[in-house]
């Protein structure tokens, strides 16, 4: 079932930060490895869908400190 997700960017050195609020997004992935002391990759792919009620797939927002 599609979903809301957010994305946020690192904070750069001038303290802004970007964000991306897709609207309609499938994730697959995110495999767990369940042995002791043992590393695991997190790799997930998301898949963006075209929301007819916002006429969008995502919002790009850019944060700037006062």
């Amino acid at each position: 079932t599609p979903g809301r997700a957010t994305i946020a960017g690192p904070e750069r050195a001038d303290g802004s930060i970007f964000d991306m609020e897709i609207y309609n997004a499938i994730a697959n992935g995110m495999p767990i490895n369940l042995e002791e002391n043992a590393f695991s990759q997190p790799e997930v792919k998301l898949d963006c869908l075209y929301d007819s009620s916002k006429d969008a797939v995502a919002k790009f927002k850019h944060y700037v400190p006062a």
